[in-house]
């Protein structure tokens, strides 16, 4: 698509395409409970929950104060999170750590993102607990506080990446559980 277009238009090409893709699976598969399954391309659906569909109305939805706070908390944990993804090779560099390992310790991250998200979901289902959705929240300050204060030590960097990748996983499970409730 670059040697064809440019790589600004390549950008526009992929996202057209992964739209595309998204569009199709949204027309074909997703429905509306509140409509008696009817298709939201299609008719669309009412304000009024069946009586056997609890929860707010999307309008009731909007103006809930409880709603608000979840998302602006969740806005402000992608914000934070995903800053300190983009980041953290350059950052791990600055620490003194190799660009190779920084690499390593980026995929790891990955991998105890799937681990955050996979196991707080398993916590949430199991157990009720307003300290499992705390620490999503606040496991990040904790692995900002170890990288500030780290130095050079490789172990408590990695200890930081791995709470800070739990938690990049973590925190969206416990918002969605928040936002449930």
């Amino acid at each position: 698509i670059i040697d064809n277009h440019g790589w600004r238009n390549a950008y526009l090409w992929i996202g057209a395409g992964w739209g595309g893709l998204v569009l199709v699976f949204l027309i074909l598969f997703f429905f509306d409970a509140r409509g008696g399954g009817h298709r939201l391309v299609n008719g669309g659906s009412t304000n009024k929950a069946p009586a056997g569909l609890q929860g707010l109305s999307p309008s009731e939805a909007i103006r809930s104060p409880a709603l608000i706070k979840v998302a602006f908390s969740t806005l402000l944990a992608i914000f934070v999170t995903s800053s300190l993804s983009i980041h953290l090779v350059p950052m791990l560099n600055e620490l003194g750590v190799s660009r190779q390992t920084a690499a390593v310790m980026a995929a790891l991250m990955g991998g105890m993102a799937i681990a955050g998200k996979l196991l707080t979901g398993a916590m949430l289902d199991r157990w009720a607990n307003g300290w499992i959705n705390l620490s999503s929240m606040v496991l990040p300050a904790v692995a900002c506080l170890i990288f500030i204060f780290a130095g050079a030590s490789l172990p408590l960097i990695v200890l930081a990446v791995v709470l800070l990748g739990y938690t990049n996983g973590a925190f969206l499970q416990a918002c969605t559980y928040l936002t449930g409730r």
